[in-house]
């Protein structure tokens, strides 16, 4: 296997052949192995590395990047020379050496070369802005329930009638109501809502002599306050609900719709959830799938924990695998089955 410098990677493939040899006769080809360090912070990099093989982790300037073959360490550090930088081996690497003075000598005199310089150095620097951006997105993901605006809770007595709580909903402008009710002694607290009530006039009993207990929804889904936005988005995709109740200890604070949630943080992944539902065609479905690939690259990037978006994925599968179903298989089917996924994703792990 050759060892000399591959002059086919860019940018240095647009060097003249003079200018390629010159620089091929001064590279040196050097094994290193994990936990070497290619630059120390405060020393002056006296070379360009470019990666043959293996991984390096550069810390400049506040942000990490992980460099694989083909790449060259920071282009900043050799035209800055007092610029912070740590390149350490991430596993088993084989880089050439390139002397800063021989780079900058062909800087100086090729244009294009150091147009496609300058270019990668424009690139790196606005994806450090995005990367920041979207490490900004991951921390509000990870705010807790409690420091985000609750909407207070507004509660109606189980025994009260659909038209009187139907009034005292429309006095506070509201779609939804808890309902504290006592069923054989045991207090319980359930969920009234516009969706209820249009339910309630559809079916066959006269909605006018029903109490609201008869038709509010008692298996609520509640959150510690402790627990993290993420948490909340992701038991709303589990249980296909656009609000969650926030409670500190036995106590309920207010709750937290699925509006609220997206106003903190504009979530790729529950405009994916939205799409899947709204889906009425494999060919729509597909379109919503193909966007999943992009929303784990963004969340990966931002350094986010890999169990958090495996929990997050496996929660969009489920919903694209029961939506498939619903497309695909004829409507009585659909009611009179139950959808059995095989495999790696019929298991959600535990970390």
């Amino acid at each position: 296997m050759s060892l000399r410098f591959d002059t086919t990677i860019s940018p240095f493939n647009v060097l003249s052949a003079t200018e390629q040899t010159r620089l091929c006769e001064q590279a040196l080809h050097v094994t290193l192995s994990a936990g070497d360090r290619m630059w120390v912070p405060g020393s002056a990099p006296g070379y360009l590395w470019v990666l043959r093989s293996g991984h390096v982790q550069v810390q400049e300037d506040g942000h990490v990047h992980v460099l694989s073959s083909g790449e060259a360490t920071s282009w900043r550090a050799v035209l800055t020379p007092h610029a912070q930088v740590d390149a350490q081996c991430l596993d088993a690497v084989r880089a050439w050496q390139l002397p800063s003075a021989v780079v900058l000598q062909a800087l100086g005199v090729n244009m294009a070369f150091g147009a496609r310089v300058y270019a990668l150095l424009a690139a790196q620097m606005h994806g450090d802005t995005d990367l920041a951006n979207t490490r900004e997105m991951t921390g509000l993901m990870l705010t807790r329930a409690r420091q985000v605006y609750l909407e207070p809770p507004f509660f109606v007595d189980g025994k009260l009638s659909l038209v009187q709580v139907c009034r005292l909903m429309a006095e506070q402008h509201l779609t939804h109501a808890l309902v504290r009710d006592d069923l054989g002694g045991q207090s319980r607290i359930g969920m009234f809502s516009t969706t209820d009530l249009r339910d309630a006039l559809l079916a066959e009993s006269k909605s006018s002599q029903l109490s609201v207990r008869d038709v509010a929804r008692f298996d609520l889904v509640s959150l510690d306050a402790d627990a993290t936005l993420f948490d909340a988005l992701l038991a709303m995709l589990q249980h296909r609900i656009h609000r969650v109740v926030i409670q500190d200890s036995s106590s309920i604070l207010g709750l937290l719709s699925q509006l609220d949630l997206m106003s903190h943080m504009s979530n790729h992944s529950h405009l994916i959830a939205l799409q899947v539902e709204h889906a009425h065609s494999m060919e729509a479905l597909q379109a919503a799938a193909l966007q999943m690939e992009e929303m784990v690259k963004m969340m990966q990037r931002a350094g986010m924990r890999v169990e958090l978006i495996a929990q997050l994925v496996s929660a969009l599968n489920s919903q694209l695998f029961a939506r498939s179903w619903a497309l695909l298989a004829p409507p009585d089917l659909v009611q009179n089955s139950c959808l059995l996924v095989m495999g790696s994703e019929a298991v959600v792990s535990r970390f």
